[in-house]
Order: structure tokens, then C-alpha cells, then sequence
């Protein structure tokens, strides 16, 4: 009994390749859409105070590259890949993981069980890294063309009026790095401005990370029957793994990128408010939600969608392939 006890603990134990994959996966599948990332929360937090000629995704883009230079376009990169590393390792081991416990591996036949699984992993990997997002939506928020006219309402950044005069000065100066922006959102907001917005997080990443995940299994599922069935005749139902050999990489980035495009469609209005009150730390969910109304109506829940979708296609594509590709090859050697 002691046996059987370690040997269903060793199955249910998260493996290294799905650790380290996840976390590869992430960083690159974030730093291929970066200009894209940032141009998407200047479009959700700041559209008031952008120039006429910049209102639109690709507009927006060469005006910062003209305006603040190509690194611009990666500002906030580096802690989007200190957040992204530990949470695409949390996030797709834990996948893995609570896959096992509730005995989801076809998601043909237990969907709602394929569902809960990715919804427990991104809530767990939001609760396990959620100050970087902060910190990142933070540096991405700043803009130094802009911070020239910061005005008032949602565009306002809270901390920036709260900060001590010196600090103030070296927002609208320059853009700050890393460790100067937290030092912003601890004298701004103390503690809890870290965790701004993290219900709204929450409440958007259960269906959005519980759609990508169910999604992108279940489309590989059925794409492994499909090319299983197109090489080998083999139409055998009980194929389990969405992973086997079959299927091209092409494939792979098919269903990853139509697995993102509909998970962002079912979260993204809750995207665009737990951004707003990340760059306003202490400002509540209904008033934010009043604000936005108020502001531009439905219209404003849906601001910088298009360009969301461009972002997020590729992405998760990438995220999912990268993952895939790189477990595979690793768990030779586990």
C-alpha cells in the first residue's frame, strides 16, 4: 500500500520539462508581441490624452518609436519577463498537475473538468505573481510625451499626483526603470497598491484561462484524430493525448492562436478595467466601471481590442507551441 501511495504521488507530482517549458513559452511568446502590449494599455488607460494622429494601434506605435525611440516600444519588457517566466511555469505545471487530480487528460470527455483545470492554474499563477504585473502595467502606463500633460480622470495616473516632489520630477524627466517605479507605487499606495485590481484579475482569468487551456486541448484532440486518420487510416476515439507526434507545428499554432482569440473575447472587458486600476491603485471596481461608461460607453470596454487580438493570436499560438515542442523534447530526458 506504501508503494502504490508513492507511486500515484511521483504521477502527481509537477515535472521539471513542464516548469521550464512554461516558462520558456512565456518569455518568448510576450517579447514577441511587446510594442504591441504596450501600445494596447496606452489604448485602454490613456486614450484621452493621446495626439489625433495616434489613436489607432499602428499610428500609436510610430509615434512612440518617433517620439521616445525603439526601446520604447519594449518598455516594461524586462519585468514582463521576470512576471511571465514564473507565471507560464506556474501556470501550465499547475495545468498539468490539476489535470491528473481530476482526471481530465481527453477534454472530449470531461469538459467541465478541462475547464476548472486551467481556471485553478491561471488563478493560481495571477495570486503567485501579480505585484510584477503591477509593476509592469506600470512602466508600460508611463509615457514621457505624455506625462507632459498627464490631465485628470482615468488618464491621471494616482501615484504620480501623491509622490514626493523629487520623485515626481524623475517621472516627468525620464522613464523610470525598474526599481524607481516600485519605489513610485510603494510611497504612492503602500502596500496595497501592489495588489490593485487583483479581484478584477481573478474574476477575468477563470473563464479566460479556463477557455485557452480547455480550447487548445480540445482542438489538438480532435487534430490528432484528424491527422492520425489522414497518415495511418487510424480513427480510434480513445487517442488520449493531444500531444502525439501527428500533429505539425503549423497545426499546433492553429489551435493555440484560436484558443486565444475566443479566451480574450470572453475576458477582455475585465481586462481593460483591472488595468485601469492597476495605474489607479485604491480607486473600487464600480467606480472605474462608471467612469469607463461615462466616458465612451460600451465602446470603452472594447478600447484596444483589435489591437488585442493581434496581440494575442500570435501569442498564445507561440506560448502554446513553444510549450508543447519544448516538453516534448525535454521529457526524453526526465
Amino acid at each position: 500500500m506504501q508503494a502504490d501511495r508513492s507511486s500515484k504521488s511521483s504521477r502527481l507530482a509537477p515535472s521539471w520539462p513542464s516548469f521550464i517549458s512554461g516558462a520558456v513559452a512565456g518569455i518568448l511568446s510576450k517579447t514577441t508581441v511587446a510594442p504591441l502590449d504596450r501600445a494596447k494599455i496606452l489604448l485602454q488607460t490613456r486614450s484621452h490624452l493621446l495626439p489625433s494622429h495616434a489613436s489607432r494601434t499602428v499610428s500609436l506605435i510610430r509615434h512612440l518609436h518617433r517620439t521616445e525611440g525603439f526601446r520604447s516600444l519594449f518598455a516594461g519588457n524586462l519585468s514582463t519577463i521576470i512576471r511571465i517566466a514564473p507565471y507560464g511555469a506556474i501556470s501550465f505545471s499547475s495545468y498539468e498537475y490539476i489535470k491528473q487530480l481530476l482526471d481530465a487528460h481527453d477534454p472530449r470527455a470531461n469538459p467541465l473538468r478541462g475547464i476548472a483545470a486551467g481556471s485553478l492554474a491561471g488563478a493560481c499563477a495571477v495570486a503567485c505573481t501579480y505585484p510584477l504585473d503591477v509593476l509592469r502595467t506600470r512602466l508600460a502606463y508611463e509615457s514621457k510625451a505624455l506625462n507632459h500633460n498627464p490631465g485628470t480622470g482615468i488618464g491621471a495616473p494616482h501615484g504620480v499626483q501623491e509622490t514626493s516632489a523629487h520623485i515626481r520630477a524623475h517621472l516627468l524627466s525620464s522613464r523610470p526603470r525598474m526599481v524607481d517605479m516600485a519605489r513610485i507605487i510603494s510611497v504612492s499606495g503602500g502596500p496595497r497598491a501592489w495588489f490593485a485590481g487583483l479581484g478584477t484579475t481573478l474574476a477575468g482569468i477563470v473563464p479566460y484561462a479556463g477557455t485557452n487551456f480547455f480550447t487548445n486541448d480540445w482542438l489538438k484532440a480532435h487534430a490528432a484524430l484528424f491527422f492520425s486518420s489522414a497518415t495511418s487510416g487510424d480513427t480510434d476515439s480513445s487517442v488520449r493525448s493531444s500531444l502525439a507526434p501527428p500533429i505539425p507545428v503549423w497545426a499546433r499554432m492553429v489551435c493555440g492562436g484560436l484558443a486565444g482569440a475566443l479566451g480574450q473575447g470572453v475576458a477582455y472587458p475585465l481586462d481593460v478595467v483591472r488595468r485601469t486600476q492597476q495605474v489607479r491603485p485604491g480607486v473600487a471596481f464600480h467606480h472605474v466601471v462608471q467612469e469607463i461608461w461615462s466616458r465612451a460607453g460600451i465602446r470603452g470596454f472594447y478600447r484596444g481590442i483589435t489591437i488585442n487580438f493581434a496581440k494575442v493570436v500570435p501569442m498564445v499560438a507561440v506560448s502554446f507551441t513553444t510549450y508543447d515542442v519544448l516538453k516534448n523534447w525535454l521529457s526524453q530526458y526526465a
